[in-house]
């Protein structure tokens, strides 16, 4: 699969999807490529040959989320930071440190979002 990186409607950059077994597994690999490198792209469409998998228009995919669904959405993201981390383990140093990279900015992310949800969290539970 591949993951374009847009901007103005147009590819910026392609990363390519080797290793997701199927595609809930490729939209996350995309989101956490994407998230890594989100303040130099406006989105990206994941696609499968001439299938489209997955469009995710601009912005980060969790600034749209409820609530309520952030909580599972966070989960998902650990699991592709530990995945970039592993796969960083396991190649030459100079893409190492972009694996590295990208594991970081996602974890930044979800931790912002994290402190969010738990700053929303306690604002439910004041008294008015």
């Amino acid at each position: 699969m591949r993951c374009y990186l847009m901007n103005d409607g147009h590819i910026a950059a392609v990363e390519v999807l080797e290793d997701a077994p199927d595609d809930a597994a490729a939209i996350r690999e995309a989101t956490a490529i994407f998230l890594g490198c989100a303040s130099q792209y406006q989105g990206f469409e994941l696609w499968d040959d001439g299938r489209l998998v997955y469009r995710c228009p601009g912005g980060t995919p969790l600034a749209s989320a409820m609530p309520e669904a952030i909580d599972p959405l966070l989960e998902a993201y650990q699991e592709v930071i530990i995945a970039l981390r592993t796969r960083a383990k396991n190649c030459e140093p100079d893409q190492a440190v972009e694996w590295i990279h990208r594991a970081n900015n996602l974890q930044a992310i979800v931790d912002g979002y994290e402190r969010l949800n738990a700053k929303r969290q306690t604002r439910a539970r004041e008294p008015d």
